[in-house]
């Protein structure tokens, strides 16, 4: 998604000093890789029809929905709004949604205190492509300070997401937190007392490093291509720099 003259893939061949060799080689490795990208691809589904398997959804696991267009490992500002207005409107209940960016949030959240109920003005703080703000009412039903959370699966490792709070918002269990990160691991909830296992609905603001420690949990992982500064459709940004002679910008620049 970064948009500069030299976003695009690339393949090294190693030959010992034979260019000839590389040449054809990384030719031939550039193409096999070109040949996977539809099979790569998540399938996404659009906002809407994330939600309508929502609203069917009846299974004792979890539905996970990946917010991809918002995953801060990508660059995003991981404050949008679009999912959690979705499930607001939709008036789902029983579902947890992690993590947002708003150091302003869990803020006002710490003044107030665990079981204090308050007026706040949640995420798209950061642009437009974060959506517009969410005006609530919420209460507050977890703090913690300082916190870290661990990669999934078998890669480990601590990654530190700074002060965090847990509100509730109607049917929604919003983890806020003021070190921008994307969602790892279940510590983004468990380590502030929610299991995210017993949820009818979990959101992930990330793309694809939560896949480890949330499958085993769900029952489907829904990948919503969401609006956002990361949609995965990149006809829809506003590049002004990147090679638009290549794919995806070209259907089949080889042809």
């Amino acid at each position: 998604w970064s948009d500069i003259k030299e976003m695009s893939s690339k393949v090294i061949a190693v030959t010992d000093n034979d260019k000839a060799k590389a040449a054809k080689l990384s030719k031939e490795l550039a193409l096999e890789f070109f040949a996977m990208r539809d099979k790569t691809q998540p399938p996404y589904v659009t906002l809407d029809a994330a939600m309508s398997r929502v609203s069917s959804h009846n299974l004792p696991k979890p539905m996970v929905l990946a917010d991809v267009s918002d995953n801060a490992g990508g660059g995003a500002a991981s404050d949008s709004t679009f999912i959690l207005q979705a499930l607001l409107d939709k008036k789902v209940k029983d579902a947890a949604i992690a993590m947002f960016w708003d150091p302003g949030a869990v803020k006002l959240a710490f003044e107030v205190g665990e079981g204090a109920e308050l007026d706040i003005r949640l995420g798209g703080k950061l642009g437009p492509q974060s959506g517009p703000p969410i005006d609530a009412r919420a209460q507050v039903i977890k703090l913690e300070k300082d916190v870290t959370i661990q990669f999934g699966g078998s890669r480990k490792g601590t990654n530190p997401i700074g002060d965090v709070a847990a509100l509730q918002i109607e049917g929604v269990t919003v983890i806020v937190n003021t070190k921008r990160s994307q969602c790892h691991s279940l510590d983004c909830f468990t380590k502030l007392g929610i299991d995210p296992s017993q949820k009818k609905v979990v959101v992930v603001k990330s793309m694809q490093h939560f896949h480890a420690a949330y499958a085993p949990i769900a029952s489907e992982v829904v990948y919503v291509a969401a609006p956002g500064a990361l949609v995965p459709d990149w006809s829809l940004l506003p590049y002004t720099k990147a090679d638009k002679t290549q794919w995806p910008f070209v259907a089949n620049p080889h042809a």
